[in-house]
C-alpha cells in the first residue's frame, strides 16, 4: 500500500518519537554528511564496531540527538548462533539503545534523498524529520514504513538496482535482525497483521558496491553455510544463504561458479520457495547464463521466471534481449517489449528492479529490431535515447549509425 493510499483511512498520532539507527566502521567520510542529515530526529545511535578513522571522536562531539556505542566485529559464528554475528548482531545491538516509538535504519554510506517529479536530491535535515513525522501522523497504525533503496547507479547516475525495503519500523511491534550477511529484519512473531505503508516522496542512496565487500561477503557467506549444515538450519535460511552465494560470484564476475550455486544449489535444492523467491532466482540464473552467451539455456531460465510471474516487466525484456542475442526474428523481440511496456503501465513490478538494464534494453533492442525491418525512420529516435544513456556502448552508437542517416519523409 502507499501511503498516498492509505491517508484517508487514518487517524492522528501525537505521541510519536524517531530515531535512526547506524552501524559504521571507518566509514567517516560519508557517515558525516549523513549525520547532518538527521539532527531533526529524535535520537540518533550509532554504532561504532572498529573504526580507526576518527569515526568515534567525531560522533562523541555531536551531542544530542546523536550518542555513540561500541560494539565489537563479529566476522565469524564461532561460539554464536546463526542470527548472533556478523551485521545482524550489529544491528541488534543498535536497536538495543533506541528509546523512540519508532526508528529508521541507515547505512553509514547511504543518504536520505527527496524524490519529486524531477528527480531526487539530497534531503536537508528539516526535510528528513518532517517527512518522517508526518509518514507516522497519517498512518499510526503501520508497523513497516518502506523506501525505495537506490543500491547502485552506474557512472552517468543511471539507476543500476534499486529495492523496496522495510526501512522505518514501529518498535511496539517487536523485531529482531536475522541473518549475518545481508541482514533482514522479522517479527517476534508472524506476519500476519503486519501492516507495511511505503513513503513515496523520500528514498535512501547507496554510495556504491566496492569489490573488498563483496569478497568479505562471500567468506562470510561460506562460513554462514558451514555453520547452518551443522546446526541442521531451516530450509529458509538455507536456501537464503545459497542465492546470496551465487548472487554475489556473480557480482564477482564469477559466473561459471555463479550458475552451479544458482542453479544446483538453490533452485534444485529448494523446490518450495516462495514464487517471487523462485522467480528472482531464475532471473538471476537467466542474466548470468546470457552474459556467459550460454543463450539457449537463458532462454529456458528466462521463460521461467515469466511463468511464475507474468506480470513482472523485466522478465519479458530480459528474454526480447536473449532471442535477440539468439538472432530470433525482430516482430517476435518487439512484441515482448510491447507487453513489456504493458505491465509497467498497470504499475506491477517485483521487490527488486534494474532500471538502468530495463530502461536502455528496450531502447537498444527497440532500435535493432526495427533497423532489421527496414523501418531506419522509426528506430532512429530509440537509437538516440539509447546513445544518450550510454555515450560509449558500441550496440548503440552502431544502431545510431545505421539510423541517422535517414530524413524525415517530405511534410514530416
Amino acid at each position: 500500500m502507499s501511503l498516498s493510499m492509505a491517508m484517508t483511512s487514518a487517524g492522528r498520532s501525537t505521541s510519536s518519537s524517531i530515531a535512526a539507527a547506524i552501524i559504521t566502521r571507518d566509514n567517516l567520510d560519508t557517515l558525516a554528511g549523513l549525520l547532518e542529515q538527521l539532527t531533526d530526529l529524535d535520537q540518533v545511535v550509532v554504532v561504532d564496531t572498529g573504526s580507526r578513522d576518527g569515526t568515534r571522536r567525531h560522533v562523541a562531539r555531536l551531542g544530542p540527538p546523536f550518542e555513540l556505542h561500541r560494539f565489537r566485529w563479529r566476522p565469524r559464528p564461532d561460539g554464536y548462533e546463526p542470527d548472533e554475528w556478523g551485521f545482524a548482531a550489529a544491528r541488534n545491538e543498535s536497536f538495543s539503545h533506541v528509546k523512540t516509538s519508532h526508528c529508521i535504519w541507515l547505512d553509514s554510506d547511504d543518504t536520505v534523498v527527496e524524490v519529486t517529479a524531477d528527480g531526487r536530491n539530497r534531503a536537508a535535515s528539516a526535510s528528513v524529520g518532517r517527512r518522517l513525522r508526518q509518514a507516522v501522523s497519517d498512518i499510526p497504525q503501520a508497523d513497516v514504513f518502506q523506501l525505495d533503496y537506490v543500491y547502485e547507479i552506474d557512472a552517468l547516475g543511471n539507476d543500476v538496482m534499486v529495492m523496496l525495503a522495510d526501512r522505518m519500523l514501529r518498535l511496539a511491534a517487536g523485531w529482531r535482525w536475522r541473518h549475518p550477511v545481508h541482514e533482514v529484519v522479522a517479527p517476534h512473531g508472524n506476519l500476519d497483521g503486519i501492516l507495511a505503508v511505503r513513503i513515496p516522496d523520500l528514498a535512501v542512496q547507496h554510495h556504491g558496491v566496492e569489490r573488498a565487500s563483496l569478497e568479505r561477503n562471500v567468506a562470510m557467506l561460506r562460513a554462514w553455510l558451514r555453520q547452518l549444515r551443522r546446526s541442521g538450519a531451516s530450509p529458509e535460511a538455507r536456501a537464503r544463504a545459497t542465492w546470496l552465494m551465487g548472487r554475489t560470484l556473480a557480482g564477482l564476475g564469477r559466473r561459471r561458479e555463479s550458475v552451479r550455486w544458482i542453479q544446483r544449489e538453490y533452485l534444485a535444492q529448494h523446490p518450495g520457495l516462495p514464487p517471487q523467491a523462485q522467480w528472482a532466482g531464475w532471473m538471476d540464473l537467466a542474466r548470468v547464463l546470457l552474459e556467459e552467451r550460454d543463450v539457449e539455456n537463458a532462454r529456458l531460465a528466462a521463460l521461467r521466471a515469466i511463468g511464475i510471474s507474468p506480470r513482472f516487466e523485466e522478465g519479458y525484456v530480459l528474454l526480447a534481449d536473449v532471442k535477440a542475442a539468439a538472432g530470433d526474428e525482430p516482430d517476435g523481440i518487439l512484441k515482448l517489449l510491447e507487453i513489456a511496456r504493458s505491465c509497467r503501465e498497470g504499475g506491477d513490478g517485483a521487490y527488486e528492479h534494474h532500471p538502468a538494464y530495463v530502461d536502455f534494453a528496450v531502447l537498444l533492442l527497440g532500435a535493432e529490431s526495427r533497423l532489421r525491418l527496414g523501418r531506419p525512420f522509426e528506430a532512429l529516435p530509440f537509437a538516440r535515447q539509447a546513445v544518450a544513456m550510454r555515450p560509449n556502448d558500441e550496440r548503440a552508437n552502431r544502431a545510431y549509425d545505421l539510423a541517422a542517416p535517414v530524413r524525415s519523409p517530405a511534410g514530416q
